[in-house]
């Protein structure tokens, strides 16, 4: 008695060596594809060479701090909230993505004895910096 799978039937026979490895390679490709979702969805965060990772926890339930203090909008001790710890690039696990949001930043290099400024327009006049010039150290 042979007995066959109704979809045989549509497979030309020269084709059922080839199966497995176009089965395999479509497999890869997929991976390939969809790499970044699937390690989110295993709690893997990557950050390139040249960003960094800012964290904001969407909840926290259990602890001694589920709430921010009142005045706070930082997180110190691991509430819900934007936290304060950043990520350096390289590779971070257990970063859930339903329970945080990686939020991707370029990363600025701040000289010695300057003040980092973030990248936008420069004021128009000297009255509308927060901050004076440091003073140059002189090399002994």
């Amino acid at each position: 008695m042979n007995i066959t799978h109704p979809i045989a039937s549509l497979i030309p026979v020269e084709m059922v060596p080839w199966i497995t490895p176009i089965l395999i390679l479509f497999t890869i490709l997929l991976g390939i594809v969809f790499f970044r979702p699937i390690l989110q969805l295993l709690g893997v965060v990557i950050i390139p060479e040249n960003k960094i990772g800012l964290v904001t926890k969407k909840f926290a339930f259990l602890g001694a701090h589920t709430q921010l203090p009142s005045g706070s909008f930082i997180a110190l001790r691991g509430e819900a909230a934007l936290q304060a710890q950043t990520l350096a690039p390289g590779l971070y696990l257990w970063k859930w993505i339903w329970q945080y949001e990686i939020t991707l930043q370029p990363l600025m290099v701040v000289p010695e004895g300057s003040i980092g400024h973030p990248p936008f327009s420069p004021p128009s006049g000297p009255t509308q910096w927060l901050f004076r010039s440091l003073p140059q150290k002189a090399n002994s």
